[in-house]
């Protein structure tokens, strides 16, 4: 569980962190992205496939950054909500069962990490 570690790390010393919201809506979160100078990190709290969209659109028009998805359970399965899952970094769930869906929609073990 290093990587673990190393996540609430980077989540608490806010290195120029982004904190999304679960009601922030599409519009709103590309202005935030635009309007950050500096952005190493986007944190979704909660996340919605509208607003996993706008995260990919601020990559596809070059914005660099880490992004760190949290689930308390993920989205149901569809073609958009499996293409957006994969292009996370990193993806936290609070239960085991979570994790193992996430894996059968074919995310990446690596990054899929349980917290307690």
């Amino acid at each position: 569980m290093v990587n673990v570690k190393k996540s609430k790390l980077i989540l608490s010393s806010r290195p120029n962190l982004l904190t999304i919201r679960p009601s922030t809506p599409y519009t709103k979160i590309l202005k935030k992205i635009n309007k950050s100078k500096e952005l190493d990190f986007i944190h979704l709290e909660k996340a919605n496939a509208t607003q996993m969209a706008a995260v990919i659109t601020a990559r596809l028009m070059g914005k660099k950054f880490y992004w760190i998805q949290e689930f308390a359970n993920p989205p149901q399965a569809s073609i958009i909500t499996r293409f957006l899952l994969t292009q996370a970094d990193k993806i936290f769930v609070h239960d085991r069962d979570d994790a193992i869906k996430l894996k059968k929609y074919g995310v990446k073990p690596g990054r899929v990490h349980y917290v307690k």
